[in-house]
């Protein structure tokens, strides 16, 4: 589900994958919070960063939200070549509809990110940004949660 290609669905059907979509996604967030170091993390982490920023079924929000500050807080060394898509989908979310809703998950998970090893090329990235986005996305970080 988290592979599949939409641009041959009809709209109605699109919502229903990707609301399948999101809960696969939603899923394996669950799975790496409570049992990530018996599971492929290496493997798993692109699977579930393909099927985000969640598209559908926002319920599924916090649970996979807080997967990701918890893999960046558990499991940097194996996120580090994704930080980068990880930035890109925080700056997603602040700017959607769910931004008041997740702030605090993605806010901390950005911050995280941005104070990693490799806080120096994650810098340059929010920098390369559009000027509206890169002081949206600055600003959402600076404010309290």
């Amino acid at each position: 589900l988290l592979a599949v290609n939409t641009s041959e669905f009809k709209s109605e059907q699109i919502t229903v994958v990707e609301r399948a979509r999101d809960n696969a996604t939603s899923a394996l967030g669950k799975l790496f919070m409570v049992a990530a170091d018996s599971l492929p993390v290496s493997e798993l982490i692109p699977l579930f960063l393909k099927g985000l920023p969640l598209k559908a079924d926002f319920e599924e929000a916090n649970c996979a939200y807080s997967a990701c500050v918890k893999m960046i807080n558990t499991h940097p060394a194996v996120l580090e070549p994704h930080m980068v898509q990880m930035l890109e989908i925080f700056r997603e979310v602040l700017a959607s509809s769910l931004a008041d809703k997740l702030k605090g998950f993605v806010v901390t998970g950005a911050n995280s990110l941005l104070s990693s090893g490799k806080a120096a090329e994650l810098r340059a990235v929010v920098d390369s940004w559009p000027a509206e986005q890169r002081e949206a996305f600055n600003k959402s970080l600076s404010e309290k949660s």
